[in-house]
């Protein structure tokens, strides 16, 4: 089995040429021990790139596999080729025409490795071996994704592969920071050079409509780029009359950086987003916004039976995405994980406000004991020197990861990861929140968003959610989840004696307070990023979380009944939690999630997932519920 693609290259690139290397790849199981020297000369299995081990042609039941893609270059190799393999779990082993190129141990950002010097004239194989999960070395530190909810973690290449082709100097990144009081844009770029010798180069800026290709404007200046280094340059852009980006008015623009030997485009919008530090209040391009919206947890509906390619089909991600505009939703949590990148691309393009997840999610940390500021002191770690690392649980049968107490560094570990995160999705103007962790308790993740923060990675110093754990500034928000059912005896009634401050109602505020004092609860705003523990499978039959309360309050009901009874109670659970006014945003869980035999939630789709659908009793609700105006009557009896 051979799949040669021919990429044709001119003898002087002047801007870059970009290959999808997307489609079918060859694929061989194997153990994770063998060797490159060991593989057969030709695999006999096949699986599409993007996706996960289940879609091979043929079960893999190994514990690691190497992805085999075979590449013909006609033409002149220029003085820099670069591999993009956008995400892939779990780590990346990469080698060239038998020549191993590098390890790349990240799960959830993606991979850039340069393979210029591996490269031939004429025939190329690239080989790129991937592990199951438990197959990479703890003492690395990489989190692997961990998620309690999930049963199943299927491996895979799971977003696009790319080569770009180009010379000298290369445009590596570009971050654009919008400043709308100066009607401008704020761009750092980040230009490389991997010639011994300095390079002196124009650098263009033009900025267009996305949608009419209209020049709105451009510059250009001149810089020396180092032998062997990177330069970094900042320019701010004024703009004629600038469209402002919003849920309602997704309107955006491209930015074309160029060299003498390369060139990128990005795209963005002109769009801040901020807390208002005294009001507490989100502001969206400088004005009150509150946030409507549900999650998706993309890595729970990769073990989905009726998932198949449906991740990567951008058809059907916009329909789904077009059914939460249908209730009048403007946001959206990525919960406990990054999905494709066409979700982001597709955010953009509709309007959607995007609290971006970084998949933490443990709740058994040796570093927690009684106090979170002293709980560093209790194990004898240095506050400043903390360390991050997984470790089985024995009587857990080793599933249940911890942070342990000795191992390296946090900068030698997470931080990197969390700095490449923000240079990939920085420009996306749905992004708004950095959510670095769920529902876990522990005094880390706090000190990581503050060297994050510190090397001004994000131009726009966007907010950042700490889960359960103190805010790390005082604009951040507090994560809350008051599911008022997760007590299967809970009645309606009761919401009429409930405080609607929503921290009130979060493990936050006992974990670290240990008091019911309400003055030792921080003003920060609040996000109910999740609410709802009412949920029903697609055929609405409880879930392995429900059964006990729809027994309980619908003994023998239908399967219409309980429908019934969901969107009516779940419209009343937004409707009371909005009305408040004491929450910034206000996000129902689940918009996408797995339905399974034993899982714990669910969506409110129906069984036909291929054709994303709501029933229409809970289309009505929630489409009520989430309006951008309503009138409440406070009686929730």
């Amino acid at each position: 089995m051979c799949m040669h693609l021919t990429i044709n290259l001119p003898d002087n690139l002047t801007e870059r040429k970009t290959i999808c290397l997307n489609g079918t790849w060859e694929i061989l199981g194997a153990d994770p021990a063998m060797s490159i020297d060991s593989l057969p000369d030709h695999f006999s299995n096949t699986i599409p790139v993007p996706g996960l081990w289940d879609l091979a042609e043929e079960p893999i039941t190994e514990k690691a596999a190497w992805y085999k893609k075979a590449f013909f270059l006609e033409g002149k190799i220029p003085e820099s080729v670069i591999l993009k393999i956008g995400k892939a779990f779990w780590g990346k082993y990469i080698y060239l025409n038998g020549t191993h190129v590098c390890d790349h141990h990240p799960n959830f950002t993606p991979a850039y490795v340069d393979i210029t010097p591996f490269l031939h004239t004429g025939s190329n194989v690239l080989l790129i071996k991937i592990g199951a999960m438990g197959t990479q070395d703890r003492a690395l530190g990489h989190p692997v994704g961990y998620d309690k909810e999930k049963f199943e973690y299927i491996p895979g290449i799971y977003d696009d592969v790319s080569l770009f082709f180009a010379n000298n100097p290369i445009v590596r990144y570009i971050q654009t920071s919008p400043q709308l009081k100066d009607s401008a844009v704020l761009v750092r770029l980040t230009l490389a050079n991997n010639l011994p010798r300095d390079i002196m180069t124009k650098v263009s800026l033009e900025v267009h409509e996305h949608v009419g290709k209209s020049m709105v404007a451009e510059k250009e200046t001149e810089i020396c780029v180092p032998a062997l280094g990177a330069k970094i340059v900042t320019e701010k852009i004024t703009l004629s009359h600038p469209m402002l980006w919003s849920p309602e008015n997704p309107f955006l623009y491209d930015i074309t950086a160029k060299t003498q030997g390369d060139s990128l485009t990005e795209r963005f919008g002109m769009r801040t987003f901020d807390f208002n530090p005294e009001t507490k209040l989100p502001m969206l391009n400088g004005q009150p916004y509150y946030l409507r919206g549900n999650n998706i947890t993309m890595y729970r509906f990769f073990e989905d039976p009726d998932r198949g390619t449906l991740p990567w089909n951008r058809d059907w991600a916009e329909k789904v995405l077009r059914s939460y505009k249908d209730l009048n939703m403007n946001s959206i949590r990525y919960c406990i994980g990054f999905p494709p990148e066409l979700w982001y691309e597709l955010a953009d393009e509709l309007g959607f406000l995007i609290d971006d997840e970084y998949p933490i999610w443990l709740e058994i940390q040796k570093v927690y004991t009684d106090s979170w500021r002293t709980s560093a002191e209790q194990l004898e770690i240095p506050y400043t020197a903390d360390s991050l690392y997984w470790k089985d649980i024995e009587a857990l049968d080793g599933k249940y990861p911890v942070w342990g107490d000795t191992l390296p560094p946090i900068e030698e570990m997470i931080i990197p990861e969390l700095i490449d995160w923000i240079n990939e999705r920085a420009n996306h103007p749905c992004v708004v929140i950095w959510d670095i962790q769920n529902e876990t308790t522990t005094f880390l993740t706090e000190i990581m968003i503050k060297k994050v923060r510190e090397s001004g990675v994000d131009l726009s110093n966007r907010p950042w959610d700490n889960g359960w754990a103190p805010p790390a500034a005082a604009s951040d928000p507090i994560e809350c989840h008051p599911y008022l059912f997760s007590d299967y005896r809970f009645k309606m009634i009761e919401m009429n004696q409930i405080d609607k401050d929503p921290a009130l109602r979060s493990p936050y505020f006992y974990n670290y307070s240990r008091s019911s004092d309400l003055r030792l609860l921080p003003s920060n705003p609040r996000i109910i990023n999740e609410y709802c523990w009412l949920w029903m499978n697609r055929d609405a039959t409880p879930t392995a979380l429900t059964k006990k309360l729809y027994e309980t309050r619908l003994p023998g009901a239908s399967p219409d009944g309980r429908r019934h009874f969901y969107a009516h109670t779940v419209g009343k659970l937004t409707e009371f939690w909005r009305s408040g006014r004491k929450a910034a945003g206000v996000l129902y869980f689940c918009g996408l999630t797995y339905c399974k035999e034993g899982g714990l939630t669910c969506d409110a789709f129906l069984s036909d997932i291929a054709h994303p659908a709501c029933d229409p009793l809970f289309r009505k609700r929630m489409a009520d519920a989430m309006a951008p105006i309503g009138i409440c009557i406070e009686d929730w009896a």
